[in-house]
């Protein structure tokens, strides 16, 4: 709590990764509301899910709890569009997921994309030493009913965000899939809701809650970038969670990828002269 008191003096938000979102997702959110209350800041609930086969259908309280605390506080949420999590490996993890796909791992990372299972197999191992001996390691977890998802998704004040990020060569595909597949998938072909409340919950929706005034809304004056490409049906991919590293659109593969490279070697080549720099010092 107290790590978090200098909120209030600079307009900050509590976004908090909450502390369970199992079988104690309501207590989680309740500690959530009352630091928010107590710092006196508004709480945005980073990537709300409720994850592992007990919790499923528990999205219902999860968000009539949201819409509660809504009436007397400040309080938004954002999530991904998919049943599949991503995170370090941890054995405890596997054990509420229906399958685990390794997205990343140093020692071996000929496993990377591979999942788990055969993994495993490959190894010639137990599970939970198979999962020792690939530390450090990331995977991506199915451990969220579509049902869920979707509720959540769905949810008035409920925006979208995708949680990713560019390391590996496998990561969760809501790095370049997230976006196209709430404008494709979601809301173009379920009908979850409209194109312009899709588009919302990813532009205006975020630019409100973080105090973006410049942003979030097409109109004279203001910052922005605006790039509009509507593509037929069949030309539109959706990104499962089962396909890594993948874009909503084929021609954005390559060049994604392309840069996601040059990055990663850019990464290497500071991280090489730091560390020369390091042992160069502690020679002298």
């Amino acid at each position: 709590m107290e790590i978090a008191r200098p909120l209030k003096e600079f307009n900050g938000i509590y976004c908090t990764h909450m502390r369970d979102e199992t079988e104690q997702v309501m207590e989680s959110l309740d500690e959530s509301f009352r630091v928010g209350r107590e710092l006196d800041v508004p709480v945005v609930i980073s990537h709300h899910k409720v994850m592992g086969t007990r919790s499923r259908g528990r999205s219902k309280e999860t968000l009539l709890r949201i819409a509660e605390a809504m009436r007397s506080q400040p309080v938004c949420l954002d999530c991904y569009p998919y049943r599949a999590a991503s995170t370090m490996l941890s054995y405890a993890r596997t054990l509420i997921c229906s399958r685990v796909i390794v997205s990343s791992s140093r020692p071996h990372p000929q496993f990377a994309g591979m999942d788990l299972d055969e993994v495993v197999r490959k190894m010639g191992l137990p599970v939970e030493e198979a999962i020792a001996k690939l530390q450090p390691a990331s995977a991506i977890y199915f451990s969220m009913d579509e049902a869920d998802v979707q509720r959540i998704l769905s949810f008035e004040h409920t925006m979208i965000g995708s949680d990713g990020l560019p390391h590996g060569i496998a990561p969760h595909p809501r790095l370049w899939g997230c976006f196209p597949r709430v404008l494709g998938h979601y809301s173009r072909d379920l009908k979850l809701f409209p194109l312009e409340t899709a588009v919302r919950k990813m532009t205006g929706l975020p630019a409100k809650t973080f105090g973006l005034k410049d942003r979030g809304v097409l109109r004279g004056g203001l910052r922005g970038h605006h790039r509009f490409r509507f593509e037929d049906r069949g030309r539109h991919r959706d990104v499962g969670a089962a396909d890594p590293s993948r874009t909503g659109h084929r021609r954005d593969d390559r060049q994604r990828r392309s840069r996601l490279a040059r990055r990663q070697a850019d990464r290497r080549k500071v991280r090489a002269g730091v560390e020369k720099a390091v042992k160069g010092k502690d020679a002298r």
